[in-house]
């Protein structure tokens, strides 16, 4: 029996850049495996270790999207530094009432995390798909770790 998940990925959610798709699979792919370890239980301190990834990932996209975004002239770029951060603040105070009582609070994590990463990749992040062709080296991989 396949393991339920979350959110399925298909071609609606490609922008137009490897390293950036990647990205995105990455993070349905751990929303993923929380979601299905969560239906056949998990350790609190799996679930610790499972968020803290979810968070560091994020961070590590985000600065990678908004590289590639100041590099291709994205017009609309503190829009996006904008929702990044409430994402991060958002999920931290989700994780924050994971924590006191995570049997009745990853319900909530879950709407926001499908809603968000499913309305920011297709509404917000394709918007920015025709500037990458301004990128100066399309092979470039930003990796969001250098800046």
């Amino acid at each position: 029996m396949d393991a339920p998940v979350l959110i399925i990925w298909n071609e609606k959610y490609v922008v137009g850049n490897e390293t950036l798709d990647e990205h995105h699979q990455r993070m349905l792919n751990i929303i993923n495996d929380l979601y299905s370890r969560l239906q056949i239980g998990i350790s609190s301190s799996e679930l610790s270790q499972i968020l803290q990834d979810l968070i560091e990932n994020a961070e590590i996209h985000f600065r990678a999207e908004e590289a590639v975004m100041q590099e291709c002239g994205y017009p609309d770029l503190s829009e996006q530094e904008n929702a990044h951060q409430r994402y991060i603040i958002e999920l931290r105070r989700l994780i924050i009432g994971i924590n006191e009582d995570w049997s009745d609070s990853t319900n909530d994590l879950f709407v926001f995390l499908k809603g968000w990463w499913q309305g920011h990749i297709v509404k917000m992040d394709k918007k920015y798909s025709p500037f990458l062709g301004k990128l100066k080296d399309q092979d470039k991989i930003h990796s969001g770790d250098n800046g």
